[in-house]
């Protein structure tokens, strides 16, 4: 299977794990030990402000918090757009960095907007052979468990959200599949 590093997973209306209705998610890794990856368009009730004081931190960062899967519900992970990266920065894709370093976070202080990153609390798993027995439909899953693959872009994983974010993945990942029918 092509490794999905650095591709977006859109879930399909009928899927059937309700935690990732209406989810796009980025995938930071992928190998045959697993993968992992991260919600991008599901805001939580905080703004980064308000969860950096529930951390302890009083910093003042544009934006919401996200909510980027529901294990590790403890940890921070930042997808930035490389400005001001550090050491801990990691290139998932061209121009799209991950980082979990909290002292990260006094980098972005002196940022003045918003879209240049994104702040997610949690991550989304998946098993050695998960991910791919969901996409194959492979028992124990079933077409219901599938996900819609496509390629990623800085503008598309930082400049959307929301449900215009899951649309708009699903218009992407029809038009490229289309795209790569008639070559």
């Amino acid at each position: 299977m092509e490794n999905l590093t650095g591709k977006l997973l859109i879930s399909p209306p009928n899927i059937m794990d309700k935690r990732f209705a209406s989810s796009v998610i980025y995938m930071v890794q992928h190998s045959d030990a697993g993968a992992w990856g991260l919600i991008l368009n599901k805001p939580i009730v905080y703004t980064n402000t308000e969860l950096m004081q529930k951390l302890g931190i009083e910093m003042n960062l544009p934006g919401r918090s996200h909510l980027g899967g529901p294990v590790n519900s403890g940890s921070v992970y930042i997808i930035h757009d490389g400005t001001d990266k550090n050491r801990e920065s990691i290139e998932v894709s061209d121009g799209v960095f991950v980082n979990n370093d909290l002292g990260y976070l006094s980098n972005l202080l002196t940022r003045h907007n918003a879209e240049s990153f994104r702040m997610m609390v949690g991550c989304c798993t998946w098993a050695p052979g998960q991910l791919e027995g969901e996409l194959a439909g492979l028992p124990p899953w079933t077409h219901e468990h599938s996900w819609l693959v496509t390629d990623a872009n800085a503008d598309f994983i930082l400049g959307l959200d929301g449900d215009d974010q899951w649309q708009q993945g699903i218009e992407l990942a029809a038009t490229n599949t289309t795209k790569q029918w008639m070559c």
